[in-house]
């Protein structure tokens, strides 16, 4: 209920990003719409779709930690979503990030 509350009509754009979400959502039709269409989000867009994602998932009771393996493999705008998510400006105080990457 907290996702569908905190995102709304940008529902659909959450779902583009991570496809399972659908199985906890009760509007189907939405999430399929966003499926269809054939528009792409910006760096800027996904970065603050995430970075509310994981405001809304986690808190000072259930702390969530991301873990990205192969970071070596990123490219430019990979690190900046992952630099969007940690630096953002609305701060996401209860998520831990731990990174690896092979040199």
């Amino acid at each position: 209920n907290d996702l569908m509350e905190c995102f709304g009509m940008d529902f659909p754009m959450l779902a583009q990003l991570l496809p399972n979400i659908q199985a906890i959502s009760l509007q189907q039709s939405q999430v399929d719409y966003a499926r269809q269409s054939s528009g792409q989000m910006n760096l800027r867009s996904v970065c603050f779709i995430l970075r509310r994602f994981m405001k809304v998932v986690s808190s000072k009771s259930h702390p969530v930690m991301l873990f990205l393996d192969d970071l070596q493999w990123c490219d430019d705008s990979a690190l900046a979503v992952i630099e969007g998510i940690l630096c953002g400006g609305s701060g996401c105080s209860h998520l831990f990030f731990v990174g690896s990457y092979r040199s």
